[in-house]
Formats: C-alpha cells, sequence, structure tokens
C-alpha cells in the first residue's frame, strides 16, 4: 500500500489552525498526502490571503468554496467534487476524509455539526473512510491534561465511549448538560456511528502554533488564548472508523 492520501474538511479559514494543525503536520511528517478543502471564505480576499499562507506553512494545496458563513450549507456533495476537482485534487485518490466533529467543538458551532453530518453522508455515498477531529479526548477526560511528546493510539468499546462522552461532555459543559435535545442527539450518535472506536492523540508544539495563527491577522480573536480554549491545548485528537496504526503506515 502506498502512502494514504487524506483529504480534511474545515468550515472556516483558520479552522484548519485551531482545531487540526498538529495533526496534518504530523501526517505529513509521516510522508501522508495530505490536502483540505475550506467550505467558507473563498470569495474574501483577505480571508483567502490568510488562508492560503496558512497552508504555504502547513504544505497543503490551496482549496476553498464560497459558501455563506453563519447559514445553513446546501447539499455539499457536488459541490465539494467539483471544487476539489477543479483545483487538481483526485477524488478517487483520496483514501480518508477527516471533518469536523458531531458536536461542533468548543464553541458548538452549528456549520462545524453540519459540516460533520454533511460530510460523512458524502463519504457513505461514494465509499470513502470518514474520521473526524477534536480538541479534546471524548472517552477519557484524564487524557486532556497529559503532556505528551508522543502519537498515542487508543481504542474502546461501545460501553466505555457511552459513560466517556457523557462525563467529559454533558458533565463539563454548561449549555450541552441543560439541552436535552442535545442530550438525546449524543445518544442517538453512539448508537448510529459507534464504528469511530479509534482515538489518536497528537501532540501539539504552541510555539509553532501560535507562529500558524498569527496568518490570520484579521482575526484578533484567534490571537486571544481567551476566546479559545483550544488555543493552549497541548494535544490534537483525531477519531477513526475502526483502523490500525499499520493504514499510516506503521507510524504508530
Amino acid at each position: 500500500m502506498s502512502d494514504p492520501n487524506i483529504l480534511f474538511v474545515v468550515t472556516h479559514p483558520d479552522d484548519e489552525s485551531l482545531w487540526c494543525s498538529s495533526i496534518i503536520k504530523t501526517l505529513k511528517d509521516w510522508g501522508c498526502r495530505v490536502s483540505a478543502i475550506c467550505l467558507t471564505g473563498g470569495d474574501d480576499k483577505v480571508r483567502r490571503a490568510e488562508y492560503a499562507r496558512a497552508c504555504v506553512v502547513l504544505g497543503i494545496p490551496v482549496c476553498m468554496m464560497t459558501l455563506p458563513d453563519k447559514t445553513t450549507f446546501p447539499d455539499l456533495g457536488a459541490m465539494m467534487e467539483s471544487t476539489l476537482d477543479g483545483n487538481g485534487i483526485n477524488i478517487a485518490d483520496i483514501d480518508l476524509v477527516i471533518s469536523h466533529s458531531f458536536y461542533g467543538e468548543e464553541q458548538n458551532h452549528f456549520q462545524h455539526k453540519e459540516c460533520f453530518f454533511q460530510v460523512k453522508r458524502w463519504c457513505d455515498k461514494s465509499g470513502k473512510l470518514h474520521g473526524f477531529f477534536a480538541e479534546r479526548c471524548l472517552i477519557k477526560p484524564m487524557l486532556n491534561k497529559v503532556n505528551s511528546e508522543i502519537v498515542q493510539f487508543y481504542t474502546w468499546s461501545l460501553l466505555s465511549k457511552l459513560g466517556g462522552f457523557y462525563r467529559n461532555l454533558l458533565m463539563q459543559d454548561v449549555r450541552i448538560r441543560t439541552t436535552l435535545k442535545y442530550n438525546l442527539h449524543l445518544l442517538l450518535y453512539l448508537l448510529r456511528y459507534s464504528k469511530y472506536n479509534v482515538c489518536v492523540s497528537f501532540p501539539v508544539d504552541l510555539r509553532w502554533k501560535h507562529s500558524l495563527l498569527a496568518c490570520y491577522r484579521s482575526r484578533s480573536d484567534v490571537q486571544s488564548d481567551q476566546s479559545y480554549k483550544a488555543y493552549m491545548n497541548r494535544q490534537e485528537f483525531l477519531y477513526l472508523p475502526g483502523l490500525k496504526p499499520s493504514f499510516f503506515m506503521g507510524k504508530l
């Protein structure tokens, strides 16, 4: 098997830097072929230029769509395919597609959640493997505090995931804990998408990450560790559908 070809799908310019830049950097260091597509901001000259600068640092091609921000997305499948093809990214060669999480990261962002479900649906139709990135370990909260300098590989059963999700998300996030609809959504997620039973933690070089976020000079909030807890996280997490370390050419 050749080096895996991995596509990241992010909603906004700067999402690739905030939530999964260390994952991208590590996969690139391992020799994986990595690309990304950003769903919004392609028609904003400032945001496009900032995203392009970040992509240069990450070593990935610049590929952006022009969907409007802060609104629901239309069906993404055909539009993503057209944009990827127009940027020279061959869909047939993609082995794994990675999107935002089902809960929208720490901001509980509705477009991040919509990205997850639409990308997953597209992957199911096209026969692609789908995973998602997260700013915290959803199964064992204690792992969020571990300052590890190496990549770690974890697997869990459905029961341990069920307990972990509720301890980590519901007990620590007042917005989620007080929303019955979201609680039920979490339970349905566990029942419907239990295949994401592998978690890989990637160490974060904070100095490097902060320099990457400096590409986004128009967004002062991105420069503040008080706006995003993830700004100071020492790990990023990737959730996969039962993949073994050998998928990454034995790097784990």
